[in-house]
């Protein structure tokens, strides 16, 4: 359960990065009518997540544990329209 939060936290991550992480408005350009004017712009990112380092302990006694994650990885694509 915890390399699946790990897993997701990093995937939000690269999405985050992936996007530009800009915010913006949905009001009309500044000088411009808020028309449909001009095309619209798509960018597709490919992204692969892949932890290097987890520290876990056990609740009982603080013992360290130890996670094999070779096989932790995650990889996809995104597309954003602008």
């Amino acid at each position: 359960m915890t390399s699946s939060r790990v897993l997701l936290s990093f995937v939000t991550v690269a999405l985050t990065v992936s996007c530009g992480g800009g915010g913006g408005s949905s009001g009309p350009t500044p000088g411009g009518s808020g028309g449909s004017g001009g095309g619209s712009t798509e960018v597709t990112k490919d992204f692969t997540v892949t932890p290097t380092g987890l520290s876990v302990s056990r609740p009982s006694n603080s013992d360290a544990v130890e996670v094999d994650m070779s096989s932790i990885a995650q990889s996809g694509s995104v597309t954003v329209t602008q």
